[in-house]
């Protein structure tokens, strides 16, 4: 009964990360837009509560007395640039360095407890060793800890590519669930792409503008009125601004799709829908075949080695279709 609940509540305490490994699993809709929303969802899911801390987390799980060893001084004086694979790579090597310490403390206390153990035996072959229970206090907190710990390692710096696409979902705009400079960033970026976008798409209209403007014949008179015309470059540079506008409007629901709100709105702002189709993607996954693989192993099994596979290709593909019809229609009375 014990050990019953202890495993629904280390269900419970995982729920937010199956959570999210579902939604970004799909192949229907894009994906890369729900990377850092959701990596800050989970970190806050795990993150200390109430009078804890960071430092709370690292003692319990390496314990109070516990020294960061630098084994390696020489990787210390030179840290990769952040944002970049190599320093994930210099983050995970330093976090198994840690672990691999530890590791060794805690063996070299086994090989001497077995050494025990093994002259024990010895005298008496014939004694059965019971393992002792296993104490589960506090062990939900050291999970929910390192689970946190890791991902505030590995996870600390978002690309760049993560941020922009989160940006052009109009739902993740406002990013009210991270820090105004992770904001400031994103619109940053995104400013870049949507003005060197903006440029190439200008350019051959702006030139074609130009020749017809040249041949046009104004009279004397036209020179006095030209003054009521004005710039329309100058005088609507803030009006057509597409990202400011954008950022502006309220953000949409979390059950309406990002897609379908670019492609209603892609006349009001050309140049970031052009943007929002390179980042919104949706990307090809291995997931449909894996599962399409999953469905083929509950439908032959040990018990079910008769079916032929004309049978087999047309069971599955009713089951991959069954959303497109009703499967079991209701009886005509």
């Amino acid at each position: 009964m014990i050990l019953y609940r202890f495993l629904q509540e280390i269900v419970k305490l995982l729920e937010p990360i199956e959570k999210v490994t579902r939604r970004l699993c799909g192949a229907e809709y894009p994906t890369l837009n729900l990377v850092y929303p959701y990596m800050e969802i989970i970190k806050k899911a795990f993150a200390p509560k109430d009078n804890e801390s960071v430092e709370t987390y690292i003692n319990l799980i390496y314990g109070e007395d516990y020294e960061d060893d630098n084994e390696d001084d020489e990787m210390d004086n030179d840290i990769p640039t952040a944002g970049t694979r190599k320093h994930w790579q210099y983050s995970h090597r330093q976090f198994r360095q840690k672990m691999k310490s530890i590791h060794v403390k805690r063996q070299v206390r086994q090989n001497k407890n077995k050494a025990r153990s093994t002259e024990l035996e010895d005298l008496n072959p014939y004694k059965v060793e019971y393992l002792p229970s296993v104490s589960t206090e506090g062990l939900l907190k050291k999970v929910q800890a390192a689970i946190y710990l890791s991902m505030d390692e590995l996870w600390a710096v978002p690309t760049d590519i993560a941020l922009v696409a989160a940006l052009l979902d109009p739902r993740f705009k406002h990013f009210n669930w991270t820090t105004e400079e992770k904001r400031t960033e994103a619109q940053r970026l995104t400013r870049l792409l949507y003005e060197d976008l903006k440029k190439k798409l200008t350019l051959p209209s702006n030139t074609e503008e130009t020749s017809i403007t040249d041949t046009r014949n104004y009279e004397d008179d036209d020179e006095f009125f030209s003054e009521l015309e004005g710039n329309p470059s100058s005088a609507h540079s803030e009006e057509n601004d597409e990202l400011t506008y954008y950022i502006m409007l309220d953000s949409i629901a979390l059950k309406e799709d990002p897609l379908n709100w670019w492609f209603r709105n892609k006349i009001i702002f050309p140049t970031l829908a052009q943007l929002a189709r390179k980042y919104l993607s949706i990307p090809a996954t291995s997931v449909p075949s894996e599962r399409l693989f999953s469905d083929a192993n509950n439908h032959i099994s040990a018990k079910r080695t008769r079916l032929s596979p004309e049978l087999v290709n047309r069971i599955l593909f009713l089951k991959r279709n069954s959303c497109h019809f009703n499967m079991f229609p209701p009886q005509e009375e």
